[in-house]
């Protein structure tokens, strides 16, 4: 791009540089008045500490000069105000920090004493930096760089890293990283003084042919080597210009050549991509693996927790839901008449009351804790009239206490006497599926079928086996029960007596009542399922829909109308009780006692139980008649008791998630401790703050990622194990830890964000830095 100029390339009018501080204030720069034509090769010498770096500093945008009022020496500097660096007529005084990067990168080349080369990157890789910087594209980078590398006599070391070089290598590359970007500056702060003789002679000639084509400067405390190369010799002393061979006259005629609005730099802005973040950042890391890679894996340890956490409260929703699935949604929904009492937070839960935070008693009667509701003839017509498709069964059951006989070669013994408990059985085969396994025969589906239940381990109550007429002592298998028959007598067959004064019922029976008694058969043998709700169950049990029999044949016998006609108002409580028990267990009351409503599925539950509650709107609270959904229940407590054991350790693992945070802050802080000079170099190249903040976020972000995902792979190993152990020592569980995809995709990126966030005050503080400081720290 062709640039307009003026006569001299750079302008320094009245250039003061003051370190202030809290208590004292340095004067590094006074009053520095020069000018440089385009090309030529300005030694500027002087002793140390006499300004000769700060002077290349400025003129090279990494440090600014001083633009408030100042006064030197007790003295006011007089037009202090027009202090200005004048590039190609154009002034700085109004420049952005985004102009003087763009300057740095596109008019300045620096060579550093100390080459300042950034180890991790190839000698290709150091050179093509600025070029990255400006936005040339990769193959214009590559050819550019070897062309440069090659006139500095480097053309075949492209590929090895600085350290694998020598000094007066490490120097070349120095300045072929300089010349590359085409600049028109080249700034050499004592560019020899860290090589041999042989060395220094060679970068000091090749310095000198770079001056035939591009303004030198060169900062030297050798006034042997500036007279012996440079064309000029400006000499500093105390921060003032003491002596120059070639002075400029008439500096504020010069200075009116800013008034030419001249356009010196281009409209492209300098800056790095994601891309080059990438590879500055995982070649720093590369560097250091060891400790980069324990980084990784302290901060793994609280990702790992919250995913462990995780994986546990999906796989235990996820069990609760298969277990609800296959063994709570057969579950029957209850309606009972049997008073309930509530707890205080049911109380709390049916009243729906907020805290009482008054000094004050709140009386509360006994009856508001106690609910009865009572089955009448218009609720078991709401519950007949309930939509079938939505249902299985609905059994009704009414207390009953049935006395079964069996006749064992010609003895009739009846089940009360031999203490064999005969047990009703849901009517609802997809109950039973969900919790038995059929072992011999088949499941009952007449009121005469009986079935014989043995627990997971085969065993049963031997009086049931006597009872059958086997012998508990012998082997028995299950096929040698199938076809076992029973009966059970109708009340008037068994001349049965009831004892009001003592409360006991009698009943008498021989050969003739068997034989005239309803008969019932063994039809199969199951077996509760493993972890599941009638895994421990046994017994006899006979088909649910006898009950409905029973209380046809039996309601209206003799013992039935005895005990109805039996006057409660005039009787002890005791005697009440005994009596109304003996109504229930015989058969005498025809309206059931509990109702249980088995569900197709889990799906149809919610409308069963909006149907039900249908029933108690606008009516009084007393009449409502409540049910017990005990699927409901229990997945409910297991559901709360998961959350709350999850908000626990999610807590304690969060602990740790913070510990490791803070431990990725403090190593992106340390990375900037030691990258210093690699901050310092990349700023020189036209780098913005953004991007050196870019570049340890980029860094932190990778460690996070890979701490992430060495959090979910160590949660994913440690399921198998854990699953196992679990699967084996919980009841109805079997994969308690699941961790999922998704979940697994989201941790990783909260640690990526979570690293991100730990790094991003070191990262600022690294971005800020003031490059000048930061290079001369390192030399």
């Amino acid at each position: 791009m062709k640039r307009l100029r003026s006569d001299f390339m750079l302008i320094l009018s009245k250039i003061c540089k003051v370190y202030k501080s809290k208590n004292f204030r340095t004067t590094a720069l006074s009053y520095i008045n020069l000018a440089f034509e385009n090309n030529e090769f300005v030694a500027i010498t002087g002793a140390s500490g006499s300004g000769k770096s700060t002077l290349l500093n400025i003129i090279g945008g990494l440090d600014t000069y001083s633009q408030d009022d100042l006064s030197l020496s007790g003295y006011s500097l007089l037009g202090y105000r027009r202090t200005d660096l004048i590039i190609d007529g154009k002034s700085t005084r109004n420049f952005t920090a985004r102009d003087w990067d763009q300057y740095r990168n596109e008019r300045v080349g620096f060579i550093f004493q100390s080459y300042n080369l950034i180890s991790h990157m190839t000698v290709l890789e150091n050179v093509e930096m600025g070029m990255t910087l400006s936005g040339v594209d990769k193959d214009e980078r590559k050819r550019r760089a070897q062309a440069v590398l090659t006139r500095v006599g480097l053309g075949d070391l492209l590929d090895r890293k600085s350290t694998q070089l020598s000094s007066g290598q490490q120097q070349r590359v120095a300045i072929a990283r300089a010349l590359v970007n085409d600049p028109d500056i080249i700034l050499a702060d004592e560019p020899t003084g860290a090589l041999d003789s042989e060395n220094r002679e060679e970068i000091m000639k090749l310095i000198k042919e770079i001056s035939k084509e591009k303004l030198v400067i060169l900062a030297t405390h050798s006034e042997k080597f500036a007279k012996r190369y440079a064309s000029r010799i400006v000499k500093l002393q105390d921060g003032k210009v003491v002596e120059d061979n070639k002075p400029v006259e008439n500096m504020e005629k010069l200075k009116e050549q800013e008034t030419k609005a001249v356009r010196f730099l281009s409209t492209k802005r300098t800056a790095m991509s994601i891309t080059t973040a990438l590879k500055i950042s995982f070649n720093n890391l590369r560097t250091k693996f060891a400790r980069a890679l324990l980084t990784a894996f302290a901060g793994s340890i609280g990702i790992a927790g919250i995913a462990l956490i995780i994986a546990i409260a999906t796989g235990f929703n996820n069990e609760i839901e298969t277990f609800e699935r296959e063994t709570l949604s057969a579950m029957p929904i209850v309606i009972s008449s049997t008073p309930t009492e509530y707890t205080s937070w049911q109380i709390s839960s049916v009243s729906n009351s907020r805290y009482n935070f008054s000094s004050r008693f709140q009386a509360l009667e006994y009856d508001s804790l106690v609910h009865q509701s009572i089955i009448t003839d218009e609720y078991l017509e709401h519950i007949e009239n309930i939509d079938e498709t939505l249902v299985n069964s609905v059994q009704y059951r009414y207390g009953l206490n049935i006395m079964f006989l069996s006749n064992q070669d010609e003895n009739v013994i009846s089940s009360f006497d031999e203490d064999v408990d005969f047990k009703v059985l849901p009517t609802s085969n997809n109950y039973l599926s969900s919790q038995y396994s059929l072992e011999a025969g088949r499941l009952p589906t007449s009121p005469t079928d009986i079935v014989v239940i043995v627990n997971v381990l085969n065993k049963i109550d031997a009086n049931v086996l006597s009872f059958l007429g086997l012998n508990p002592e012998e082997s028995i298998t299950f096929d040698d029960v199938i076809g076992k028959e029973v009966a059970v007598a109708k009340n008037n067959d068994l001349n049965m007596m009831y004892y009001l004064d003592i409360g006991e019922m009698t009943r008498s029976f021989d050969q003739s009542t068997y034989e005239k008694s309803r008969k019932f058969e063994v039809v199969g043998v199951l077996k509760g399922i493993p972890d599941r709700l009638e895994t421990e169950n046994s017994g006899i049990f006979y088909h649910g829909s006898f009950e409905n029999v029973f209380i046809q044949e039996n309601s209206n016998s003799a013992i039935c109308s005895y005990l109805k006609g039996i006057n409660l108002f005039n009787v002890t409580t005791e005697q009440w009780s005994s009596v109304v028990s003996e109504r229930r267990e015989n058969g005498c009351n025809t309206r059931p006692t509990m109702i249980e409503i088995f569900p197709n599925s889990i799906d149809e539950k919610d409308e069963i139980t909006n149907y039900l509650d249908s029933y108690n709107k606008g009516i009084l609270l007393k009449n409502r008649v409540y049910y017990t959904d005990y699927a409901e229940m229990i997945s409910g407590v297991l559901g709360n008791l998961n959350g709350s054991i999850i908000l626990m350790l999610i807590a304690l693992a969060s602990l740790s998630l913070f510990v490791s945070s803070i431990m990725i802050g403090i190593l992106v802080y340390l990375s900037w401790l030691e990258r210093t000079r690699e901050i310092g170099i990349l700023r020189s190249l036209g780098a913005r703050k953004k991007d050196i903040a870019r570049i340890f976020n980029t860094e932190a972000v990778f460690i996070g990622f890979v701490s992430g995902s060495i959090g979910v792979f160590l949660t994913y190993l440690v399921s198998f194990p854990l699953n196992n152990y679990f699967g084996g020592s919980l009841v109805m569980f079997e994969r308690v830890i699941s961790m999922q995809l998704n979940h697994a995709i989201y941790l990783v990126l909260v640690s990526s964000a979570l690293a991100y966030v730990a790094a991003f005050i070191p990262a600022i503080i690294a971005s800020v830095k003031n490059p000048a400081t930061v290079i001369s720290s390192t030399m």
